[in-house]
């Protein structure tokens, strides 16, 4: 599990972040993260709970998110998709 919100982070997401296969909970909500969500978020296999809303985020989510089979929580609202 990785709980980086509410820590005012800016830039991009780290593409080393979409490594971590194991990783079950990414909590990256309330700060200033700015780009788009490539596939590589479809490398995180073991991904359960996926937090992102209240960012910069821009473009589309990736269809990917669709195909994680443990995935059961996500939100995205506050950015720009």
């Amino acid at each position: 599990e990785l709980y980086l919100d509410h820590n005012d982070l800016t830039g991009t997401v780290p593409r080393e972040l979409f490594d971590l296969d194991q990783l079950t909970t990414l909590n990256l909500n309330n700060n200033h993260l700015q780009g788009t969500l490539g596939i590589s978020l479809a490398k995180l296999t073991s991904l359960r709970v996926l937090r992102l809303n209240d960012n910069d985020f821009t473009g589309t989510l990736p269809v990917q998110i669709d195909n994680l089979p443990l995935m059961s929580h996500v939100t995205f609202d506050g950015n720009q998709f």
